[in-house]
């Protein structure tokens, strides 16, 4: 029998598989760098082997990704669930809240994994890092502003429709 634990030795493989394949991707999909594909992949694989050698980038990988994973398995169940029942794709994504909600949940993954990661370095005289600057973004008057700017946001924008 396998021990799971012994998967964590090969961590770095699959954190280097994953940075070369998701950045390869996205530059073959912006064409950011032009339509040379070697070149695109010689700067995720030259990017994905300095992340190696970063212990911090590898640490932020870990706890991203598993969220991440989740959420598409999420959605991938709540898609099905509404196409079962005989909605369309386009009326679904409405119903979940659109692109830009899913965004907001990533990058909201992605700033609570820095602030685990690099906690330390943004406080480094704190005995754990993350609790102050996790108590700092959920701190009731923070949400409030988050609150009220969300709600002016769409105020505006419906304002903006009608006029």
């Amino acid at each position: 029998m396998i021990d799971p634990t012994s998967l964590m030795n090969f961590l770095p493989v699959f954190v280097f598989i994953l940075i070369v394949t998701l950045l390869y991707a996205t530059l073959e999909k912006t064409k950011l760098l032009g339509e040379n594909s070697g070149l695109n992949f010689s700067i995720s694989l030259v990017i994905a082997f300095i992340s190696l050698f970063s212990g911090s980038a590898i640490k932020l990988m870990v706890f991203v990704v598993p969220w991440y994973v989740f959420m598409m398995f999420f959605l991938l169940l709540l898609f099905s669930m509404f196409m079962f029942f005989g909605f369309d794709e386009k009326e679904v994504w409405p119903m979940v809240g659109g692109r830009l909600t899913i965004f907001v949940v990533m990058m909201l993954f992605l700033i609570i994994g820095i602030t685990k990661v690099f906690g330390p370095v943004f406080n480094p005289y704190s005995v754990e890092g993350t609790s102050d600057v996790l108590r700092t973004i959920f701190h009731p008057r923070v949400l409030g502003a988050f609150f009220i700017l969300l709600i002016s946001f769409f105020l505006i924008k419906n304002i903006s429709d009608n006029v």
